[in-house]
């Protein structure tokens, strides 16, 4: 009798020989065609001489099990359905059979029916999935198609729609609806009056904020990931806290490649990762790729690679100064003072000239500590320029190159005795005493180090953990934080266990940061029902010394203020948190960056008439973070023509106009076509 099925091929392995005849019979007799292994090496090899469509097999046999079996097929490439029989399973048996996805689990004895039904069942589902599958791939070939005849902006949109949709891991056939849906809403968006009701919902709750600031009130997942996926590919900005769920933000960042700078920054952070894990191997190839590029990001890279690298370091030192010269000159006094301290570090021939040339571009500059610290390494010590060093606002300075600097002064005969007492006691771990000191670097990638040492990522426990401390590191923490805030930051959805997951955290918080200093302290204080870091723990960090400077510039005139935006801009390596989403990071983010854009633009203005190539690196700067801005392509503009290049000022322009258009409709401020008109002037 020919049934669907009678084509399927089934492997059947089982160590039992009595067995294993008796369910190849019943299999066979059913119209299957059937094949049979006594062990896992030997259906390990029959997997790669033949195709199948579903495995049975028991779990319990001597050497490899059935289990162990079904892992290595699958590591292999093997995508077919298992039915597992056993006699006896193991508490964790079910477990592995779950993780490996086996379809069905039968134990012993059981009837022939109750096999047989299983297996049908098995390949029935099978066939299904492959044929939604199949019918999926040609939907989305077609919508690929489709995209492609659509206006350049359109494709950037779908790009978006369909690169979040993968990250929020939709169901195939859903993904697929809501591609179709941009497509259509972002070349006929009136065509949605009469879209399927379904579509007609998610249009609706695209007003809808995750944190249920929204106008219906709607939040977290009451929101469809349709309707955040379709508003966030929409947004050009960067979305206020709130206003998206966090993966979804974090999947944007990860995958949006419509903005090169966007993705080099992505890159560098990943490979920073790496490297914090210990892979060296793909974080080093991340960094090559990144070198061979242009961009600060590339700047980063090569320098990185001097680090790692220390055979090659001069080569990598001299790569790094070289882009930094097509950023700008702020980057290339910075990369000139990290590769000099790195030839010294790593004793090449030509560190001193290369420290007295990174001592000289830094004070040209405006980088008067990071000078300092250079001339001093190389053996030109100046007692009273030392103590401007110690200052505690120069701490982001100093530290990370405090051992070179403490090799440089701890046996000169110049030194007075009360500036080598004064290192030691901020640094105690330079004459091998514990320290309670940490160093918190929070722009960029969240850092910590204690005693010249990062602590590692595996030391958190986790990143909750690790965001736990920054969270309660923040100048605005210094004074406490109520128990029930910290529920709210980390855990917002008010899980039954949540007092248990942050008394979980703060006890790993505690082990990290006691292992990590060396002290006994307690390193985290509760008060009543506030929490807060001990006052003991010495903590110098980016984000306090950033909103120092902060304050003193917004004292003083803008001449007396440009050194202080020089520390701000110098201090922001990246920004806030980067990689964590929840609101709170988010929000602060979302200050300290308005805070940033303020000083990059603070000191275009100030730089534009005696340093025109340092204004323009402010402008670009301000650019990353909103390319809309219109007073920093002013600056920008005006830079070049000052520069004598008009030529890249117009075509600046023209970028910026193309831009606006494109993107929101808009023709650019009159002060822009005005300052356009001038300079076109100027060219004969």
């Amino acid at each position: 009798m020919s049934t669907p099925h009678e084509f399927a091929h089934i492997l059947v392995l089982e160590d039992d020989p009595v067995l294993r005849e008796i369910l190849c019979e019943l299999l066979g007799d059913e119209g299957y065609s059937v094949s049979a292994a006594g062990g896992g090496q030997e259906a390990l090899q029959q997997i790669q001489q033949a195709e199948f469509d579903l495995l049975v097999f028991d779990i319990r046999m001597e050497g490899m099990d059935g289990l162990e079996t079904l892992a290595r097929m699958q590591a292999q490439g093997a995508r077919f359905p298992a039915l597992a029989i056993t006699g006896f399973a193991g508490d964790e048996d079910p477990i592995r059979a779950l993780r490996l996805g086996v379809g069905d689990y039968l134990r012993k004895p059981f009837q022939p029916d109750q096999l047989l039904n299983a297996v049908a069942r098995l390949l029935a589902r099978s066939r299904q999935e492959q044929q939604t599958e199949d019918s999926l791939r040609e939907l989305r070939a077609l919508t690929s198609w489709s995209a492609r005849h659509l206006a350049p902006q359109h494709q950037a949109y779908l790009h978006k729609v369909d690169a979040l949709a993968t990250a929020a891991e939709l169901h195939p056939a859903q993904a697929a609806q809501l591609t179709l849906t941009a497509l259509v809403s972002a070349s006929k968006p009136e065509a949605l009056a009469d879209a399927p009701p379904a579509v007609q919902g998610w249009q609706a709750a695209r007003a809808e904020h995750y944190d249920g600031s929204g106008p219906a009130g709607r939040r977290g997942h009451e929101v469809p990931w349709q309707s955040q996926i379709l508003e966030l590919a929409a947004h050009n900005h960067t979305p206020a806290p709130g206003r998206f769920d966090p993966l979804l933000l974090e999947a944007l960042d990860r995958l949006d490649a419509d903005r090169p700078e966007g993705d080099a920054r992505r890159w560098l952070g990943l490979a920073h990762t790496l490297l914090a894990r210990g892979q060296h191997l793909p974080a080093t190839t991340l960094l090559r790729q990144l070198a061979a590029a242009s961009g600060p990001e590339a700047v980063e890279a090569a320098l990185t690679l001097a680090e790692l690298e220390p055979k090659a370091a001069a080569d990598w030192v001299r790569r790094g100064a070289e882009l930094a010269r097509g950023v700008g000159p702020l980057s290339t006094a910075r990369a000139m003072q990290r590769g000099a301290l790195l030839l010294h570090r790593f004793k090449f021939p030509e560190a001193p000239a290369a420290l007295a040339q990174a001592a000289a571009r830094l004070a040209s500059t405006g980088l008067a500590a990071e000078s300092i610290l250079v001339r001093t390494v190389g053996g030109d010590l100046q007692p009273d320029q030392l103590e401007l060093l110690l200052h505690p606002e120069h701490e982001a300075v100093l530290a990370p190159q405090v051992d070179l600097l403490w090799d440089a002064i701890k046996n000169h005969p110049q030194l007075p005795e009360r500036l080598q007492k004064r290192v030691l006691l901020r640094y105690p771990h330079l004459s091998g005493t514990p320290s309670a000191t940490l160093r918190l670097a929070s722009f960029g990638p969240f850092t910590v180090t204690a005693a010249g040492k990062a602590v590692e990522e595996s030391a958190w426990r986790g990143p909750m953990v690790k965001y736990l401390f920054a969270y309660l590191a923040r100048p605005a923490a210094a004074k406490g934080v109520a128990e029930e805030t910290l529920l709210d930051a980390f855990w917002p959805e008010g899980h039954e266990n949540s007092r248990r997951r942050l008394s979980s955290a703060l006890s790993a918080l505690r082990r990290t940061l006691a292992s990590a200093t060396g002290s006994e302290q307690d390193p985290v204080l509760r008060s009543r029902d506030r929490l807060s870091l001990q006052p003991s723990l010495q903590i110098s960090h980016d984000v306090k010394e950033f909103e120092e400077a902060a304050a003193r510039a917004e004292a003083l005139t803008p001449a007396q203020a440009l050194p202080f935006w020089t520390r701000m801009i110098t201090l922001h390596a990246g920004p806030y948190l980067e990689g964590c989403y929840m609101d709170w990071a988010l929000e602060e983010r979302q200050k300290l960056e308005a805070r940033y854009a303020r000083a990059l633009l603070a000191s275009a203005a100030a730089t534009l008439e005696t340093q025109p190539e340092r204004c323009l690196e402010s402008a670009q700067r301000a650019l990353q973070l909103d390319p809309f801005d219109a007073q920093a392509h002013r600056f920008a503009m005006s830079a070049w023509s000052a520069l004598r290049q008009p030529e890249n000022a117009l075509r600046h322009y023209g970028r910026y106009t193309a831009l606006l258009q494109r993107e929101m409709q808009l023709e650019p401020p009159l002060e822009l076509v005005e300052l356009y008109h001038r300079i076109r002037l100027t060219i004969p």
